[in-house]
């Protein structure tokens, strides 16, 4: 085979490794094309030179997309149905699986095979998995009712329990914290016994005795109150000890495990003291291996990473890049061997696990990291005759544009407000483009115009309000900014001057607890007639109100089961209507603004929470696009009330998405972006009868 064939073929395996279990298709081994073809791209590759692409009738078809989850390194994708931990046993990386029956199962890492299991029973609770020699324990516990008999996760002295992994035989008796709940463990050896270490409620670390059930030495109390997030245990200059992280403190220790004393080891605390700065860097996954005579390191949390390092190279061949493509926060760490080659194995909060090689570098360099600060995409606009795209990160609450034409430009930087940006929406005004974003902790409307980056007014306060979702207008000629509230009410602002263009709106005497503000837009109900505000409550309505006086239009809509979170209004011949959905209620539904009635049923097909909607034009009729945790982006026709086309697929969930016009769209799945286009030939772009 030529080598061209080779790095094809080593290729098209990443790929198809990589995407083994996508969302949407329900787990099936039959790998879609256009899912290939995507994740080809992520890897900076053409998709024909990974056999990927093909016929699709998906409306769209993607032209690039951002790398940053893109991992050369994966071995292979798992995921567990409810409880699962990670361990070693002979050597080899397993995951341990609990579902909600209580049947528990124990996987090889690599191969994905079953190697034991057996029936826990309801209400068992995994906590970690034990080393015993050649032997692998789970720990378990028990969880059972609170006060109210409720279920819940309060667990009695005493329920702790060792168990062969092979048959469910019990392993040396009972034993557990006297405060409650355990939530980290590791296996440990003192004076040559089989230990446990594992936390309380009070904040201290304890080691047990599983053959009596009795404490080892003195507890250590170096993360109280709040205790540790993570447990590990080394081999330290002949001798066995702790190392732990505190759960909010982020505070790295290293303890004997016989005598509660902490030891002064800078070695182990280093490595994991470099992980990124602030919440993102807090750690919550930690384990600690020998393999041919060099102690391994790796550990994962908020950063959705999991970073490793062989702690005697620090300086001499740089740090490793960190494993990518966890979607949640990582919760568990492994290292084991596996067919003579180590493998790092990470688990995430939603069960996902993923497998690599240690190798350093995540890629071949082909992959693109695109926009700096964009993990999801919040508003576009068309400055200067080029589109803008306007994404955030969450974790910083920095805000930037950038150019879709051109992703690895630099970004413009915009704004920041403290502990995030709960809102977006664009304005104009006399010629120029301006932004309007609303802060979660500092509660701020900022306005920036999109040309210069510059502020474009002083900040407007909202006070002991918390804003939740933005709408803008024109009102009396003037540009409006419509703020909705945690507080359940509505203001109109002009942002040129900061006052209140009209009387707060707000909640109902009735309500005992004040229904937020979940969603709001502003539409005209026709060429001529007044301008219409839609206003979304936690109560699953959504409510018009005339802008211009200031009244109510008739009553609720109703339909949704949940809190409607966006609303997107579309002109659709001489009807104006607007597309609702409401975030866990996997439909949706299309209004007409002027009657406030429902047109026809809701639309059906997400499964799972629906995190965007934008509306477009699409072979000259209108369309609404919706995207969710399911992994897909479905293209709806609203004239029609039906589905364009095929789902397109995403190898992870999608997080975000806006329209660029008619020219595309810009979607966030996973940490990644993607520019999508029109197919050339878009389903029933050729119906004439659709248009409108």
């Amino acid at each position: 085979m030529a080598e061209d064939e080779r790095e094809a073929a080593r290729r098209a395996e990443i790929v198809r490794r990589s995407v083994t279990q996508p969302r949407g298709t329900g787990g099936q081994e039959a790998v879609p094309g256009q899912v290939l073809a995507l994740e080809a791209l992520r890897f900076g590759w053409r998709p024909e030179d990974v056999g990927a692409g093909g016929a699709s009738d998906a409306p769209w078809a993607p032209v690039w997309a951002t790398g940053r989850g893109a991992d050369e390194r994966l071995v292979r994708v798992l995921r567990c149905v409810v409880d699962g931990r990670l361990g070693v046993w002979d050597g080899r990386p397993v995951v341990l699986d609990l579902d909600g029956r209580g049947d528990l199962r124990v996987r090889d890492a690599v191969t994905g095979e079953r190697r034991a299991g057996f029936a826990a029973g309801g209400g068992t609770r995994l906590v970690a998995a034990v080393p015993d020699g050649k032997r692998l324990l789970a720990l378990t516990g028990r969880e059972e009712a609170d006060g109210a008999g409720l279920p819940g996760r309060r667990e009695s002295a005493g329920t702790l329990r060792l168990r062969e992994v092979v048959d469910g035989t019990p392993v040396g008796v009972p034993f557990g914290p006297d405060k409650g709940l355990a939530m980290v463990a590791a296996g440990v050896v003192v004076d040559g016994r089989p230990a446990v270490v594992c936390d309380d409620r009070d904040g201290l670390v304890r080691v047990w005795d599983p053959a009596t059930g009795c404490e080892i030495g003195d507890p250590y109390a170096g993360h109280a109150p709040d205790g540790p997030a993570s447990l590990a245990v080394a081999e330290r200059d002949g001798r066995t000890v702790v190392v732990s992280v505190g759960r909010w403190t982020g505070n790295v220790r290293v303890w004997d495990p016989a005598t509660g004393r902490e030891i002064a080891d800078d070695g182990l605390t280093g490595p994991v003291r470099e992980g990124p700065p602030g919440k993102a860097g807090r750690i919550d996954a930690l384990r600690v291996r020998r393999y041919r005579g060099r102690t391994y390191i790796a550990f994962g949390g908020l950063a959705r990473t999991v970073r490793w390092r062989a702690l005697d190279d620090a300086g001499v061949n740089g740090v490793p890049e960190p494993f990518v493509g966890l979607e949640q926060p990582v919760v568990d760490v492994e290292f084991g061997v596996a067919d003579g080659q180590p493998a790092v194995v990470g688990l995430a909060f939603d069960g996902e696990v993923r497998v690599w090689r240690p190798e350093r570098r995540r890629h071949g360099g082909g992959a693109m990291d695109g926009p700096a600060t964009a993990r999801r995409v919040r508003a576009t606009a068309r400055v200067a005759g080029r589109w803008l795209v306007v994404g955030d990160d969450p974790d910083s609450g920095e805000t930037g544009a950038w150019n879709p034409a051109d992703p690895q430009a630099a970004v413009m930087a915009l704004t920041r407000h403290r502990g995030g940006v709960a809102a977006m929406a664009t304005l104009t005004e006399t010629g120029r483009t301006l932004l309007v974003t609303a802060g979660h902790e500092d509660r701020l409307i900022r306005i920036t115009d999109l040309a210069t980056a510059t502020p474009a007014y002083p900040p407007i306060d909202c006070g002991a309000e918390q804003p939740q979702c933005l709408a803008t207008a024109v009102l009396d000629g003037r540009p409006a900014v419509l703020v909705g509230s945690a507080e359940g009410t509505v203001r109109v602002w002009d942002p040129a001057t900061g006052r209140q263009l009209r009387p707060a709106l707000k909640p109902p005497r009735e309500d005992a607890v004040p229904r937020r503000i979940t969603a709001l837009a502003a539409t005209a109900s026709s060429d001529n007639g007044p301008t219409v505000v839609l206003i979304a409550r936690s109560d699953h309505t959504v409510r018009r109100w005339d802008l211009n006086h200031w009244q109510p239009l008739d009553g609720p809509m109703r339909g949704h089961r949940r809190a409607v979170s966006r609303i997107v209004p579309v002109r659709c011949g001489d009807d104006v209507l607007a597309v609702t959905a409401a975030a866990f209620d996997p439909q949706l539904w299309v209004w007409d603004v002027t009657t406030g009635r429902a047109r026809d049923m809701p639309l059906r097909g997400h499964r799972g929470l629906i995190t965007g909607l934008a509306v477009t034009r699409l072979g000259g009729r209108p369309v609404a696009v919706s995207g969710g945790h399911d992994g897909t982006v479905r293209t709806w026709d609203v004239r029609q009330m039906a589905e364009l086309g095929e789902p397109l697929r995403f190898p992870h969930r999608v997080g975000s998405l806006a329209a660029l016009g008619e020219e595309g769209l810009i979607v966030g799945f996973g940490d990644d972006l993607t520019l999508l286009r029109p197919a050339e030939r878009a389903p029933g772009s050729d119906d004439p009868s659709s248009a409108g």
